[in-house]
């Protein structure tokens, strides 16, 4: 009699968490948005500012597909988007950020459309941050995030003219706050 009594308690005790943590779930599930054309456009945009801004194009020089053209050398690389959104704007993409490596990136747009990611380049990608290399991924789950993502690519160019680094620069002040290249040219978070 004891022994039932116990069970009938435990099963009660347990039955109630089992539903309060099935209403926590349902209840705390974000929302999720699919991706525009144009905020695909802004990740874009974002990932090739940050290159260019951080000055890291040189290290595309043997990276994807370049052109031929000597006056334009350039290199185009793919990069997948997760083309969902959470309804917070949170999202992710996979692309090549040299000289880092392959890496998974969370970022956020904003209401006016301004694509931000999440982590600093200048520490890397450790695990520890929500944007990371991809080497820290599962294998199977990397190919099949590739797979089911919005498959896009990035051109940059390998000696960008100055009017592409500045208006790059200039936008990622206007992201983050700070531009590396302006900072680095002596004008720092005062240019506008």
């Amino acid at each position: 009699m004891y022994c039932a009594k116990v069970i009938l308690v435990l099963s009660v005790i347990l039955g109630n968490r089992s539903g309060v943590a099935q209403n926590r779930s349902q209840t705390s599930r974000p929302q999720l948005q699919t991706l525009t054309s144009e905020q695909v456009k802004a990740v874009i945009l974002a990932v090739t500012d940050e290159i260019y801004d951080y000055s890291q194009e040189s290290s595309y020089i043997f990276a994807g597909t370049t052109t031929k053209n000597p006056t334009d050398r350039s290199a185009m690389l793919p990069l997948y988007i997760n083309p969902q959104l959470r309804d917070d704007g949170a999202g992710q993409v996979i692309y090549r950020n040299l000289p880092y490596g392959e890496i998974l990136r969370e970022f956020h747009v904003g209401k006016d459309g301004m694509v931000v990611f999440d982590s600093d380049p200048q520490i890397g990608f450790p695990v520890t941050q929500p944007s990371y290399l991809t080497d820290f991924m599962d294998r199977t789950e990397l190919r099949q995030d590739k797979a089911r993502w919005i498959h896009g690519e990035f051109r940059i160019q390998i000696d960008p003219p100055k009017k592409t680094v500045l208006e790059a620069a200039k936008r990622q002040l206007k992201r983050v706050g700070f531009s590396d290249f302006l900072n680095s040219i002596g004008a720092g978070p005062r240019y506008r």
